[in-house]
């Protein structure tokens, strides 16, 4: 069977002392044994955001794509969202109470698209280039 890396991420925070709530739709049926004696599954999206002062997005199911901005609420005031398919960047990134992380983008697109085409160059160009420096 295929494993859930988002399983195994909760997995992880819980044994090092996070108090972890957990939500896909596809584990509905684990067992406790199989989900670990401290993780705890939400029900609801919902309950799984209740309060959250960390929210993994782990994959890009429906039920994680169609929230609003809302929904992401921490009393608080700050919560930080890891967003792992950057299925809410357009919901979420424009708000100041939320962290948000999008895995695989670039915080400085400018500045890395320059840094990229220095390290693809080809090797002639790249020895004009140090040699004029």
């Amino acid at each position: 069977t295929e494993e859930s890396q988002g399983l195994a991420l909760a997995q992880y925070w819980s044994a090092l002392g996070a108090d972890v709530v957990a939500y896909d739709p596809m584990a509905h049926g684990m067992s406790q044994e199989e989900l670990g004696a401290d993780l705890a599954l939400a029900d609801t999206v919902a309950d799984c955001l209740a309060g959250a002062e960390l929210v993994l997005v782990t994959t890009p199911d429906a039920a994680f794509a169609e929230l609003s901005a809302e929904e992401f609420t921490n009393p608080d005031g700050n919560m930080t969202v890891v967003d792992f398919w950057r299925i809410l960047e357009e919901k979420l990134s424009a708000r100041p109470d939320i962290r948000y992380a999008a895995i695989g983008r670039s915080q400085n697109d400018s500045e890395n698209d320059q840094k990229l085409r220095d390290i693809w160059q080809p090797p002639a160009q790249a020895f004009a280039a140090a040699s004029n420096s």
